[in-house]
């Protein structure tokens, strides 16, 4: 699975306040398929991040071997992650699946 936000933002209207905001759009491929999976978020900060991750294996129905994150420095790793090198606390429930489910995971550059 090959995961990224997209450069570009949406806005999205509040329907009670009519305020509006840039949503950050979160994707996730497999590439094999370019079966595709988008989430709208507040933000690219970790939760935000944690979630994207989270909801895109529920929808794919599961782990995949591999997840190659262009913002992997999140992980706490600046060379990739494992269940050994990952940072557990800073991820927090996707730390303990990872650490579970223990697929390999490699930066996109």
């Amino acid at each position: 699975m090959q995961t990224d936000y997209a450069g570009h933002t949406v806005p999205v209207v509040d329907p009670d306040t009519g305020v509006i905001f840039q949503a950050q759009i979160f994707v996730a491929v497999l590439g094999a398929s370019s079966f595709t999976f988008a989430h709208a978020s507040f933000s690219q900060k970790l939760p935000d991040w944690i979630e994207g991750q989270c909801r895109a294996l529920t929808f794919f129905g599961g782990v995949t071997k591999a997840i190659v994150c262009d913002n992997l420095w999140m992980c706490g790793s600046p060379t990739g992650w494992s269940s050994s090198s990952m940072n557990h606390k800073r991820v927090g429930r996707h730390g303990r699946s990872l650490r579970h489910d223990d697929p390999a995971a490699t930066r996109s550059r």
